[in-house]
């Protein structure tokens, strides 16, 4: 199935603050048969990994404001993962503290 997405990046060059990964890191919608299913896995503190079964979900992810797709993503990646979080430096320190472990899991699309 992962195979007939269509697999992408996304820079976020002009957010306020990097992306962060964790040791679970991979975003995903809820459930992959959905039309508009996504993957979504930070690769690099400015640039995500996103696969998406369509065009248009791709689209919705290119729409976003870099700011908010890259605190939506820090968001989700802090909530889920179970003990570690990783950034550039401190600066995310107390975003980090406020969400790590909160075990949510979904998308940055909602």
């Amino acid at each position: 199935m992962l195979a007939s997405f269509k697999w992408q990046n996304a820079t976020v060059n002009t957010a306020k603050y990097p992306l962060l990964t964790s040791d679970r890191p991979i975003i995903m919608s809820n459930g992959l048969i959905q039309p508009d299913a996504h993957i979504v896995l930070p690769i690099s503190p400015r640039r995500l990994f996103i696969a998406t079964k369509n065009d248009e979900t791709f689209q919705s992810f290119r729409e976003m404001n870099p700011n908010e797709l890259a605190q939506a993503v820090n968001n989700q990646v802090s909530q889920q993962a179970h003990k570690f979080v990783f950034d550039c430096d401190e600066s995310q320190l107390r975003f980090v503290a406020n969400r790590l472990g909160k075990r949510v899991w979904s998308s940055p699309l909602g």
